[in-house]
């Protein structure tokens, strides 16, 4: 007695390693899919779980709330990373996503004492540090008192505006560049206040 796969052709082998192929490629597609779409609802969630921690519960540092906010950013960035750096080459590096329009930069830092720090793309904010200081010294001469030198340091965390244009620039990059929609809304891109939830 025969069984089923005594008639098996070479035909039939191939057509079943190539459904086996896209089985795993619409997988992977799938996979990739959903951790896009879990680091993208991540930067809400984190941003509203910090605020609650940092004026409800109590058990996150006001000052956290930034630097939280741009990890769960740059993760995102991350989940895109490989289109982003793709576009950019297609556009020889004059794309507003991945490198970004120096004439229109997500925004900065401003510094007295030291140079100011400004996020152009999408690029500068996933290499961004949490925080950014500078020191100085300066003499003071109290009244009656001989001169002392005073150290000061000034720090300074990524601002929120800066992460919340970020996540925005990136779904806008989703939706328009991948056919992703992520709820990315072209008002968004000018009502740049009307980005971080109202708290």
């Amino acid at each position: 007695m025969t069984s089923n796969t005594d008639y098996e052709t070479h035909d039939d082998r191939g057509r079943q390693s190539d459904l086996a192929v896209m089985e795993v490629s619409e997988y992977k597609q799938k996979r990739r899919l959903e951790r896009i779409l879990d680091a993208h609802d991540d930067v809400e969630d984190t941003y509203d779980a910090a605020m609650y921690g940092a004026y409800v519960a109590n058990d996150v540092q006001p000052e956290a709330v930034p630097v939280l906010l741009l990890r769960s950013v740059q993760q995102f960035i991350r989940e895109l990373l490989h289109p982003l750096k793709e576009h950019a080459r297609e556009a020889d590096g004059r794309d507003r996503y991945w490198f970004g329009d120096p004439e229109k930069p997500l925004g900065g830092i401003h510094f007295e004492h030291r140079d100011d720090v400004v996020f152009v793309g999408l690029r500068d904010v996933l290499n961004a540090d949490y925080t950014y200081e500078t020191q100085w010294t300066e003499q003071v001469k109290p009244r009656n008192m001989p001169v002392t030198t005073e150290t000061h340091r000034e720090v300074h965390a990524v601002p929120e505006a800066v992460s919340w244009k970020a996540y925005e620039r990136l779904k806008e990059f989703a939706a328009q560049e991948r056919g992703l929609d992520l709820a990315y809304d072209e008002s968004d891109e000018m009502n740049g206040d009307s980005m971080a939830p109202d708290y």
